[in-house]
């Protein structure tokens, strides 16, 4: 998918004060019409304009109006690609007088840009940086803006993010000195496609969102692109309905104002957001009509572009006939775009596996195959496609009844994804990639268990959840090794526990249980019944805030019946239980569920139970010994001006709680206003062996890396993010968030744990203890420290906390209820 990447500028031309002369006054509304078509994208209307400005001027070639004027219609040509024609006129020398400086200073910024959009960025560079020291000679504010702020394009688009940051930084300051709203909009909008590109869709959104305040520039193109580039964070966030409403209101600036070239692109990411939303059929409308869009305009390269995706999303809805269409109509424009304009070679390798899927599809598994072949001489061993052949091919020779043809091809995929690492999702040619990586695994485990391989099944689907999460968070995740089976008997015997490793699929879903001794594999309903239980019974804890056990029978019990009592036979009383969740288990507690055995309780009463995101990653974790815990960083009860986090009414006496437990000799706290991410960082938290945050916590689930701790604003910022926190490197043997919702789940089949808690454990903590859903901080307050005074008595972190909850839980009145005692599990990575 393309993001869209414009960023309009604007010359403001500086009109001399106390000019009262009839004529002077004409010019002066003149420049200010083609000045305001140029910002709303009118550029044949605002050149118009200059032109007009140059013939009422020419029997003053040399006066100030006719040098602005030329310089406005150089600006115009440029952004119309006009770039000799422009060069020419920004030839013409300007007289070097002082009255005249700021003019001349404008004029290298244009031939910088000119340079820059000649990609001769050194060149551009070196111009503008003359253009700067000359704009500041001059006083002319507005010119060192620009050139700040075109500088800092440059850097960004060759990657160097930081520098880009700071010069945009610096204009920012300047046009917010100067009052200039158009050009903060603007260079707001560049920050923002700094983080963009970044991936850091969170921090672009802030920036995105200031710009769209100046609600008075809506008829500009920088208002445009702002709103179009917020509504792709949105998406990438998860926040679909809200992208929609974004990307809806970005197509009716479009397509009122000038800017219908831009429009076709919008109408596309917003059938992408469709897509990724699970709605193919509504996706494809709005691909379809980008699609028309861009022949309309004759844009041959972006035609192709959202053809082929209109392709991908009939395929994913099963409409062969739409989609063979989509597919061919494709191909046609691959044929005559330029190529210079966009991956010809990869369009064209895409295309041919569109062709592929659409023939398995209609059941020409033959037909299919060969194709599939011709992917594979394509690709010529390029891993984006040649994994995906592979799965094709082996999909078929199961279709066809050839199940080791089948498992060749498999493995075949399997060791091309291994081996690329997390490169994948650089493609952006690709709707889905995590939703075909995702599916890749589940047909392979369900190829496997129909074949009674299920031992080999675990490891494919282990070694899955690491992968996707892997991918899902980008390079750098920490990615598991394929570990045989026999490794995780012997986890399961080094830390006495019963390791439960649950797999959901559309079809079928698994529990594998093992021990020492023996590994299980039973199938399980379908992950959408398991999702609608999981959330009548989270209704039912936390809106109505019922009681399990004082019911005939509850959601709980379905959810026990469903995942305990098929493995409950190798779970004696008393067994510590180790839970890789997946999917929509991730928001489940499995402590809370009722059992019936032995009269009614619930299940924390017979186990102790901790999560982990892949049993490959518990392999390989640390072991972390049982000790006095003697080093506590405290922060939280921190004051924020954001209505969505509102001040912790109990969170003084839940700081003063834990400081009595640990001591204050060995606690360093950060509270109130000083409960910073400045704090945090500064505090050194590699030192301590415990961390614990009272704040609010803000979940990401389609961006876990834009989950976040809320904490109190420095300079603006108050969210401790996930990025932030894997950047930053501890040794603690137990991190708290007591926070509302911090776990950070993510219910995508075979994701495996992400989010804060997982950011944490990946900057090194062995053990987290997060929230499930929002907290009452009454209860909270009692629990920590009833969990901090057996962690100081050397418990360990999963025993303690399951203590503190049973104390709760048996306290009596309201408490009993697993709205209070049960929103907080433990997640870990320590063996």
């Amino acid at each position: 998918m393309r993001q869209l990447t414009l960023i309009a500028t604007t010359l403001s031309l500086l009109v001399a004060s106390g000019c009262t002369h009839r004529s002077d006054e004409k010019l002066t509304a003149l420049a200010e019409t083609s000045i305001n078509d140029l910002r709303g994208g009118q550029l044949s209307e605002a050149l118009k304009s200059a032109e007009r400005g140059l013939a009422l001027t020419q029997d003053s070639p040399v006066s100030q109006f006719a040098f602005r004027f030329r310089l406005l219609k150089a600006e115009i040509l440029i952004l119309q690609g006009q770039v000799a024609a422009a060069r020419l006129i920004l030839e013409l020398p300007i007289p070097d007088a002082m009255a005249y400086r700021a003019l001349a200073a404008r004029q290298r910024y244009l031939i910088g840009k000119a340079l820059q959009v000649l990609k001769n960025s050194t060149e551009a560079v070196t111009m503008l940086e003359d253009a700067r020291r000359l704009a500041e000679a001059a006083s002319a504010v507005d010119v060192v803006a620009d050139s700040e702020d075109l500088l800092g394009q440059i850097n960004l688009l060759s990657d160097r993010y930081d520098e880009a940051r700071t010069v945009l930084r610096q204009a920012l300051v300047r046009a917010d000195t100067s009052h200039d709203r158009y050009r903060v909009a603007k260079i707001l909008t560049d920050l923002g496609m700094v983080e963009l590109r970044r991936g850091s869709y969170e921090e672009a959104l802030s920036y995105f969102e200031r710009a769209i305040l100046y609600s008075d520039l809506r008829a500009t193109a920088v208002y445009a692109v702002a709103l179009h580039n917020a509504g792709i964070c949105y998406s990438r966030l998860g926040e679909f309905k809200r992208a929609l409403q974004v990307q809806q209101d970005s197509i009716s600036v479009f397509e009122n104002g000038g800017l219908k070239g831009y429009l076709e692109r919008t109408l596309g990411d917003m059938g992408n957001t469709y897509v990724l939303m699970g709605d193919s059929v509504r996706g494809a409308e709005y691909l379809a009509r980008a699609a028309s869009v861009a022949r309309a305009a004759d844009l041959t390269s972006d035609a192709a572009l959202w053809t082929g995706n209109l392709a991908a999303a009939y395929i994913d809805a099963a409409a062969w006939d739409k989609a063979e269409w989509a597919n061919q109509e494709a191909h046609l424009f691959l044929e005559t775009a330029d190529a210079s304009s966009l991956p010809r070679g990869a369009l064209e390798i895409n295309n041919l596996l569109n062709t592929a899927r659409i023939a398995e599809g209609k059941g020409g598994h033959r037909h299919a195959a060969a194709i599939y072949g011709a992917v594979l001489a394509a690709a010529k061993g390029d891993p984006v496609f040649s994994w995906e052949a592979h799965q094709g091919l082996a999909n078929v020779a199961l279709a066809l009844g050839e199940p080791a043809e089948a498992a060749r091809h498999f493995e075949a995929a399997l060791a091309l994804i291994e081996k690329t690492q997390a490169g994948l999702l650089k493609t952006d040619y690709q709707l889905s990639f995590l939703a075909r990586l995702v599916r890749f695994y589940q047909e392979y485990v369900d190829a496997l268990v129909s074949q009674g391989a299920f031992e080999r099944a675990l490891e494919i689907a282990d070694s899955g959840r690491a992968r996707v999460l892997a991918e899902r968070e980008g390079n750098g995740a920490p990615v598991a090794r394929r570990v045989r089976t026999g490794e995780y008997r012997k986890l399961a015997k080094a830390t006495g526990s019963v390791l439960l490793f649950y797999w959901l699929g559309p079809t079928r879903s698994y529990v594998w249980s093992i021990t020492a001794n023996e590994i299980r594999c039973q199938a399980l309903p379908p992950a959408a019944v398991l999702a609608a239980a999981v959330a009548g019974y989270r209704q039912f804890i936390e809106e109505l805030v019922a009681d399990p056990l004082t019911a005939d029978r509850s959601p709980g019990d379905l959810l026990y019946e469903q995942l305990i009592t098929p493995v409950s036979g190798v779970i004696p009383k008393g067994s510590s239980v180790i839970v890789v969740p997946d999917g929509a288990l991730h928001d489940l507690n499995f402590e809370s569920l009722p059992s019936r055995t032995g009269g009614a309780h619930y299940w924390i009463e017979d186990v102790t139970v901790t999560i982990a995101p892949s049993l490959g990653l518990l392999t390989d974790a640390r072991r972390v010994s049982v000790q006095r815990q003697e080093s506590l960083l405290l922060i939280g009860d921190p004051v924020t001006n954001d209505s969505e986090f509102p001040r912790l009414l109990h969170a003084g006496s839940e700081i003063s709680a834990v400081q009595r437990a640990v001591g204050s000799e060995h606690t360093i706290t950060y509270r109130g206003a000083e409960a910073t991410p400045e704090s945090y960082r500064n505090a050194r938290p590699e030192q301590f062996s415990m961390i614990h945050f009272v704040a609010h916590a803000a979940v990401n689930r389609e961006s876990p890396l834009d989950s976040a701790v809320v904490l109190s604003s420095a300079d603006g910022r108050y969210k401790l993010s996930a990025r932030d926190i894997i950047k930053q490197k501890i040794d603690a043997n137990l991190v708290t968030i007591a926070a509302c919702r911090s776990a950070g789940t993510r219910t995508y089949a075979g994701e495996g744990l992400v989010g804060i808690a997982w950011a944490f454990l990946r900057a090194g903590a062995a053990n987290v203890i997060a929230g499930l859903w929002d907290v009452d901080d009454r209860s909270t307050a009692r629990l920590v420290e009833t969990l901090y005074v057996r962690l100081s008595a050397g418990e360990r972190p999963a025993v303690a906390l399951r203590q503190a909850k049973l104390a709760l839980l048996h306290s009596g009145k309201n408490f009993v209820k697993p709205y209070y005692w049960a929103p907080f599990q433990i997640y870990t990575l320590a063996r």
